[in-house]
């Protein structure tokens, strides 16, 4: 999993259900200034309740709940192997800590 240019560099990924699993995730953000790394975080949750949302009173703004994630990796510059533990047959939003963070998102499919 690659995180380069804001964005994922697939749309859908996949694992298997109530199986601890692996992902090694590419972070290739840097700062514009001085070419420094920026720390992301990798953020998995439900699909129709994912940590970040859109903010119904302030559009092009979004809130986050953290409370929501299944998973929430330690903050990744460079490339990061990261354990998820096992999780539930279902549709999940892969999701990152960026400043647009609804903007970037890939779908997890868990079967």
């Amino acid at each position: 999993m690659s995180k380069a240019n804001d964005s994922f560099s697939v749309s859908c990924y996949y694992a298997p259900a109530n199986v601890p699993f692996a992902i090694t995730f590419e972070n290739g953000l840097v700062q514009t200034s001085d070419n420094s790394p920026i720390s992301l975080r990798l953020v998995i949750s439900p699909s129709d309740d994912p940590v970040f949302t859109g903010s119904s009173s302030e559009p092009g703004m979004f809130m986050g709940d953290f409370s929501k994630a299944s998973y929430v990796s330690p903050p990744v510059t460079g490339t990061a192997s990261l354990s998820v533990p096992a999780l539930a047959s279902g549709t999940y939003d892969i999701q990152t800590t960026t400043l647009r963070p609804m903007e970037v998102v890939a779908t997890l499919t868990v079967s």
